[in-house]
């Protein structure tokens, strides 16, 4: 399973795929459930979060339960000769923006947005469009959501 451009072989990815639904597993209860030493575990998982594969261990909020019941995603083209790099610090700041991808075609970015309700997504969508650098937006409403990132394979 492991290859040359691999930092992983398959007990790590049996430790990852436990982390990602649990990140306070045990080094103990990961290890009973792997069939493998505490030690192990531990020199492992830590092996992961040195070589960066483990960036950041986190909790996964419900943005609903905090008053987020709004999620929009935007696709933003910037102007001829603006610099994107400034667009994207720009929306970085904002604490409705929770992703920010740099994509191809005929758009810059693609955000999404977290937000209370759609009277507060039209006054950002409008702050937004008129944000300097910025051409043109478009917007989706999201109606349901089925698979997040912390759900994919690995």
């Amino acid at each position: 399973m492991e290859s040359e451009d691999s930092m992983v072989d398959e007990l790590d990815i049996n430790i990852l795929k436990l982390l990602r639904y649990d990140a306070r597993l045990s080094f103990r209860n990961i290890g009973k459930e792997l069939n493998m030493s505490t030690g192990t575990i531990s020199q492992r998982v830590k092996r992961l979060v040195n070589d960066g594969v483990i960036r950041k261990f986190t909790c996964i909020i419900d943005p609903a339960k905090v008053g987020k019941h709004c999620t929009v995603l935007v696709m933003v083209r910037s102007r001829p000769g603006a610099k994107l790099e400034d667009i994207v610090r720009e929306i970085e700041a904002l604490d409705e923006a929770c992703c920010i991808h740099t994509i191809t075609g005929d758009f810059n970015l693609h955000v999404m947005l977290r937000l209370k309700n759609h009277s507060a997504a039209a006054d950002f969508l409008e702050n937004l469009r008129n944000m300097a650098g910025v051409q043109f937006i478009t917007s989706f409403i999201v109606l349901q959501s089925h698979k997040h990132f912390y759900d994919s394979s690995i």
